[in-house]
């Protein structure tokens, strides 16, 4: 009795035991204790930086099933066209030639009637507008009213429709028709009787759900289709048989194609670039151009003649003295090329019916003999860039719900895109080619019957922001695209020339780098400092050039002071964008030696050939060196220039926000011909510092 008593006394014990293991098993807290905070923060700037909206989500997706395509998974958390809710969305990347990857379309009535309605709006429906301007008179069929009639427009209204055919029970999608057509060779119907337009038509394969071929399709419009060029056929039959006596040319006389450009470059990294390149190879395209700051990644079917750069390339042209410059920008280096689909940015001027284009475009027009230009750019990035990332979200998501609102408010108003000429190809080919875009395992799947619009993520962002900046001529450019301005063959706008800019000097573009080499830097005075923080790595300075040299820490400002150099040294931050306007001017500046004279100069001064060498400097004050650098200083804010007399500091830290600047040009006069400081003249409240004081960073 003792010891059954016993055990049924010891029972619940090694019962209590297990069930207080499996708890402190099961619990985060206990294993964890300061990790799940960290885990929740995490959780919270995630969703910040994604688009929180339930409606807008994207064109929707929902996971094929029995693909045996070729897949590249990219990761990607902040997709345009997926969800905004899942931190951890697959994107599906699949390129291959359409030679290679045959459709195979469903045959029987399996598809139901789906549709879905995309909203086109900002610079991209703008820009899109103008892309369709040329055809939409000619556009077979559909029943909208051309994109150029109503400048008010704001926003396009895409309504693709999914379902089987009824004549040959094909699962198709394409565009809607307004209203049925009496011409039977302009629609074609569905089993439930909606009339379609018949060029926009594109079978839909068996491996490939309707909500991704409606992705793909809104995809294509603007990324693919909107880049091809208007030919009248005839001209295209010609081009492929020189026979004059043929007689199947005759039938081209009348007819419109497009065809993809011979050269066709894409800016940006994002996968909606990645993707736009595969696509444009898929359409025939014998050259793409990547171009991008990051360094992006394609699936090994999609890069026999996809090349990828950044935004500085070699000067195809040898340099012939000291003058010019070893790298240039890429539209300098590609010469010309047809096309050029921005995924960055906007070079669309701000006008409601989108047929004013830029001095950018124009010039690449010009110059490039670029003919068609499309940005990609929404409303809400422009938001979001205009805001920032602290308060854009919630105006982002105030205006898309006005889009997506049953009661759409007067000053919003919705324009049926019309179906470009011959888009149902071009779809066709991206589908078989299984060049689609795919949400993986989607939890907040878009639903049919809803309209969506796409929206902003962080990584376009960063993409927009990190970009290094051109700020020659009249006006702040990305770095590789042509400069209004700069020298004198575009001032549309009554802005006039760069008064500093010589026409010996047209052709320096400069060279910035937005992330610094990780081994060596530009001249003598960077040392590399010895730590056990691999982050002191990023902290270097963002210039690497013949002409400036480095500094880096306190220790680099000793080498400074100790060798006895007169010096202009230039003080930025990387997060500073000031500083990042400021770069290549100060490229500029640093390859010229000293500022120009004037030949009316005072006699008294000293001949140019006893005048000290000028040493231009620059530093970086983020991080642990660059605020112990900033500290030696005294400096609180950037853009800060420090002058040196001989290792030692002469006059007081100049705070200028702009370049080219008459006070520091003086005052390098000043340094250069021995005089001294001017406090009056060098003065805050004079000059040109004054009026940019909001343009100042505070070093933090």
């Amino acid at each position: 009795m003792t010891a059954a008593v016993a055990r049924k006394q010891q029972l619940p014990t090694s019962e209590s035991k297990t069930r207080r293991k499996t708890i402190m098993m099961a619990s985060p807290t206990r294993r964890w204790n300061g990790g799940g905070l960290a885990l929740c923060i995490l959780i919270v700037l995630l969703l910040l930086s994604s688009q929180q909206s339930m409606v807008v989500q994207a064109f929707g997706v929902t996971t094929p099933r029995g693909d045996s395509g070729i897949r590249a998974n990219v990761h990607h958390p902040d997709n345009d066209y997926a969800t905004r809710f899942h931190s951890m969305t697959t994107v599906t990347q699949l390129g291959s030639a359409a030679t290679n990857r045959p459709a195979t379309s469903r045959h029987a009535a399996t598809t139901q009637t789906e549709y879905y309605t995309a909203l086109l709006d900002g610079p991209c429906w703008r820009s899109l507008q103008k892309a369709l301007a040329p055809v939409t008179s000619r556009n077979h069929g559909n029943n909208n009213n051309p994109a150029s009639s109503t400048t008010t427009t704001t926003v396009g209204q895409l309504q693709l429709v999914t379902g089987t055919l009824e004549d040959d029970n094909q699962d198709v999608i394409g565009i809607l028709a307004s209203y049925p057509s009496d011409n039977d060779e302009d629609t074609v119907r569905l089993t439930t009787g909606d009339a379609v337009v018949a060029h926009s038509v594109a079978s839909i394969p068996s491996h490939i759900a309707p909500a991704q071929a409606a992705s793909t399709y809104a995809f294509g419009l603007t990324h693919v289709h909107s880049l091809l060029t208007v030919v009248d056929g005839n001209q295209v039959g010609r081009g492929d048989n020189n026979d004059d006596n043929d007689d199947s040319l005759s039938s081209t006389t009348t007819t419109m194609s497009v065809i993809p450009p011979t050269h066709a470059v894409v800016v940006g990294g994002n996968p909606d670039a990645l993707l736009a390149a595969q696509g444009l190879q898929a359409m025939g395209c014998p050259r793409v151009t990547l171009v991008s700051t990051q360094n992006p990644s394609l699936p090994s079917t999609a890069t026999s003649n996809i090349d990828v750069t950044s935004p500085e390339m070699t000067n195809p042209h040898p340099p012939q003295n000291d003058d010019d410059d070893d790298e240039v920008g890429f539209a300098q280096a590609l010469g010309s090329f047809d096309a050029l689909l921005d995924t960055v940015g906007n070079e669309m001027d701000d006008d409601a019916s989108g047929f004013l284009e830029g001095s950018v475009i124009r010039l690449l027009r010009q110059e490039h003999a670029c003919t068609q230009y499309m940005t990609t750019y929404t409303k809400s990035q422009e938001l979001i860039n205009k805001e920032g990332v602290l308060f854009g979200p919630g105006k982002v998501n105030k205006y898309q719900k006005s889009l997506v609102s049953p009661n759409t408010p007067p000053s919003v108003q919705r324009q049926p895109v019309p179906a470009p000429l011959q888009i149902g190809q071009t779809i066709q080919t991206l589908l078989e080619a299984n060049v689609i875009w795919n949400t993986h395992k989607n939890q907040h799947a878009m639903q049919p019957n809803q309209p969506h619009v796409r929206g902003w993520d962080m990584g376009r962002f960063l993409e927009q922001t990190l970009w290094p900046l051109d700020s020659r001529g009249a006006g702040t450019v990305r770095y590789g695209f042509p400069v209004p301005g700069s020298n004198g063959k575009d001032n549309s706008f009554g802005l006039g020339n760069n008064d500093n800019d010589d026409d010996e000097d047209d052709d320096d573009d400069g060279v910035m780098i937005s992330k610094a080499p990780m081994t060596r830097g530009g001249g003598r005075f960077v040392e590399r400092q010895t730590s056990d923080n691999d982050d002191d790595e990023d902290d270097r300075p963002v210039i690497t050039t013949p002409y400036i040299r480095n500094i880096i820490g306190y220790r680099g400002l000793q080498q400074l002071e100790n060798q006895e150099l007169t010096a202009v040294l230039f003080l930025s931050a990387k997060w500073c964008r000031t500083c990042k306007r400021m770069q290549l001017p100060f490229r500029r500046m640093a390859k010229q030696g000293s500022m120009p004279k004037d030949d009316d100069d005072d006699e008294s001064v000293t001949d140019d050939n006893d005048l000290p060498e000028i040493v231009f400097c620059k530093g970086e004050a983020s991080g642990r060196d660059g605020k112990m650098l900033g500290r030696a200083l005294g400096i609180e804010t950037v853009p800060t220039f420090v002058l040196f007399r001989k290792g030692k500091r002469y006059g007081e830290p100049l705070s200028i926000s702009r370049l080219p600047s008459k006070k520091l040009q003086v005052a390098i006069q000043y340094l250069q011909e021995g005089r001294e400081w001017d406090d009056d003249l060098f003065a805050d409240e004079g000059g040109d510092t004054d009026s940019n004081k909001k343009e100042k960073e505070p070093l933090e």
